[in-house]
């Protein structure tokens, strides 16, 4: 996306929410969103304001973004006390066990003979920024980026499910908060790969 004369910050942050809210959506016929109905539900969002006008897409708009088929969730999280739960709070230095399967996208049910590599990183609390607001009537905006890694490792997928263990970082904050998990699965035999968005690894507010 981008504009073709000046464009309001107000503006870019609709239209860019918009297309955020369906692009890692499906629709109802289950086939993911070309980048042109990305664009039209963005501007039919907001009733296609004059403002819209000047945003437009570079490229092709029936192509689509490379979406993962199915799914990987974490199945078990626990800790030095047993399974992670509101009572029950990760702290830091504690050893915390995951178990996750890869599974379909509609139901729960394990892809089973699948074996290869999963890739995960557990992020910890998001970090603010603001933006530079570099003019004299620029207003600086927070903004959230999730960039604090805690781990990252590699493990063995067999028959569609895998586990592992790490040591939470004593230096993880003392605010509370839900960590999150990217896992990326690629298979030993098929000839593309599986992976998933960001999962909240539920119940896990981590504190010291």
């Amino acid at each position: 996306m981008t504009t073709t004369r000046l464009a309001s910050a107000s503006n870019n942050g609709a239209i860019n929410s918009a297309i955020m809210s369906v692009a890692l959506d499906k629709q109802p016929n289950g086939k993911p969103y070309t980048l042109g109905d990305m664009v039209k539900y963005a501007k039919n969002h907001h009733n296609n304001p004059s403002g819209l006008y000047n945003f437009t897409l570079l490229g092709d708009p029936a192509l689509c973004i490379s979406y993962a088929q199915q799914h990987v969730a974490t199945t078990k999280v626990s800790n030095n006390y047993g399974p992670v739960s509101d009572a029950n709070i990760v702290q830091g230095r504690q050893t915390v066990h995951i178990e996750a399967q890869v599974q379909t996208d509609s139901v729960s049910h394990v892809l089973s003979p699948l074996n290869g590599t999963a890739y995960v990183s557990v992020y910890g609390h998001p970090s603010t920024y603001h933006t530079l607001a570099n003019q004299g009537s620029s207003i600086a905006k927070p903004f959230e980026v999730i960039d604090k890694l805690l781990f990252k490792t590699e493990v063995e997928v067999k028959d569609g499910l895998f586990e592992f263990d790490f040591v939470v970082p004593e230096a993880v904050g003392a605010d509370e908060f839900q960590a999150r998990i990217s896992y990326y699965v690629r298979t030993d035999s098929a000839p593309y790969n599986f992976g998933a968005r960001y999962y909240p690894a539920r119940y896990c507010g981590l504190h010291q």
